[in-house]
């Protein structure tokens, strides 16, 4: 992670973990809003989300689907190939197990960054790979584990259409009550908690098992597309970025007052307002530019004007008119 950045994760990710949670009971629109996602973030395929609101996600989703263990369980249940898009295709598409595993580690970035999983030890017999996931700590950073062991574990399954799983586990978490969900999520009873890192072990031979899905050159062609995909876009961590984040979400949940954006924001609207002078714009400007930017994603949608925040299409054209002779805020230094 570059100093004064912060990670993301691929919206394929967090459609997953959204329509998994629907089948199972949860309100996906609930999540969001508990996650502080903006809807609009979902409909491009190739939206980065920022990580920390997709580790709110799977908290929330932790809480609502009826607590400890229920991501584990979401994943056993719901995963499948394709669910993370060219990740799991890179995979499914590699000539054994061992270089699907190769290419997991190396293009991670493509479904998260600050993730890492890497060999830290390797015998004849034995191969132990560990998942270091830099952006979190505490319950978030034990939830990330979880998940990314599940779908690993689901995947080298599925990919080689046994019941291969790993030899054992070790997970830096406490010990929770029950072991069931981890024993079936991971297909290994050979559980240990309280570790100094997250990892698999797995037998060195099974790397040479072929996968059924296996195809040369296609992989050959998914792993040159994944090697010249532009990184990840860079995301200041500035108080400017997380006001811009704030009036989106105001505009998702048609909360577009000031008031509303600076509960959001866990300031008073007085201390809003002077941050925003701070930085060289005003409410106005910002609300405008918020909505100058919904506009050019949903220019063809009949309810646009709704959508926006305004009352009526008249008042969204007189809007339009009024942008049309006024250029987009641009912050002060102070602001940054």
């Amino acid at each position: 992670m570059v100093e004064g950045l912060i990670d993301h994760a691929g919206v394929t990710l967090v459609r997953f973990v959204l329509q998994s949670a629907a089948i199972d009971g949860a309100d996906p629109h609930d999540l969001l809003r508990q996650s502080r996602i903006p809807r609009w973030m979902l409909r491009a395929d190739d939206t980065r989300i920022p990580m920390p609101l997709v580790l709110r996600l799977l908290e929330v989703t932790e809480h609502s689907l009826a607590g400890q263990d229920a991501l584990l369980q979401l994943v056993g249940r719901h995963y499948g190939f394709g669910a993370l898009g060219l990740y799991d295709y890179l995979f499914t598409t590699s000539a054994s197990l061992g270089e699907g595993l190769e290419a997991s580690g190396r293009f991670m970035d493509s479904v998260a960054t600050g993730s890492r999983l890497k060999v830290v030890e390797q015998s004849e017999q034995e191969i132990t790979l560990a998942y270091e996931f830099a952006p979190a700590e505490g319950l978030p950073r034990e939830l990330a584990a979880q998940f990314a062991f599940s779908v690993f574990c689901a995947r080298v399954r599925q990919g080689t259409g046994s019941r291969l799983g790993p030899l054992r586990v070790g997970l830096a978490q406490a010990p929770p009550r029950h072991h069931d969900a981890y024993v079936d999520s991971f297909g290994t009873a050979d559980i240990d908690f309280d570790q100094a890192a997250n990892t698999l072990t797995l037998r060195t031979t099974d790397l040479a098992i072929p996968l059924p899905g296996a195809d040369r050159n296609l992989a050959a062609a998914l792993r040159a597309y994944a090697a010249a995909l532009p990184p990840p876009p860079a995301r200041p961590t500035t108080w400017y970025d997380r006001l811009q984040e704030a009036v989106d979400t105001g505009l998702d949940d048609g909360a577009t007052s000031l008031t509303a954006v600076a509960r959001n924001l866990c300031v008073s609207p007085r201390t809003l307002q002077r941050r925003l002078a701070e930085a060289g714009t005003t409410w106005r400007a910002e609300l405008d530019a918020a909505r100058r930017r919904r506009e050019r994603l949903l220019a063809s949608t009949p309810d646009l004007a709704r959508r926006l925040g305004y009352s009526d299409p008249r008042s969204l054209r007189r809007a339009r008119r009024r942008w049309d002779d006024t250029p987009p805020p641009t912050p002060g230094e102070s602001g940054r």
